[in-house]
């Protein structure tokens, strides 16, 4: 089955690669089966970014909030694992998705924002 893929080029010209023909027309981005299907849905980077970058938040918020009340010790050490935990979970939640476009901004979006976390949470330390 052959599949038409149409994105924006300033030609207008047809590209054929592979047994597939890409359509190249203004402003347009599609994915159709050329039976008359219905274009397929691709993944919102809104939606992506809610469903990837929101658990590392919260997963550094519960984290420092958890050093804060159990550590007495060493609390910058479990902030570090904590801050390291998160990051990890960005790379796998990143790549679970398994969407490539916006992958950079969404990694940095949720490791940024991990690190003003344990930020905040390390200036309280240090103050306290």
């Amino acid at each position: 089955m052959s599949i038409l893929l149409r994105t924006s080029n300033r030609t207008g010209r047809t590209v054929q690669q592979a047994g597939t023909t890409a359509v190249m027309m203004g402003g347009v981005s599609e994915t159709t089966d050329p039976l008359g299907g219905a274009p397929e849905a691709v993944p919102s980077q809104r939606r992506l970014r809610l469903t990837s970058v929101l658990p590392v938040w919260l997963l550094a918020v519960v984290g420092s909030v958890l050093v804060l009340l159990l550590t007495a010790k060493d609390s910058f050490a479990w902030l570090l694992l904590v801050f390291v935990a998160a990051v990890f979970v960005s790379f796998v939640l990143q790549l679970a998705t398994q969407t490539k476009d916006g992958l950079v901004e969404r990694i940095s979006t949720a490791s940024s924002g991990a690190f003003v976390v344990v930020f905040v949470t390390a200036v309280v330390l240090l103050v306290r």
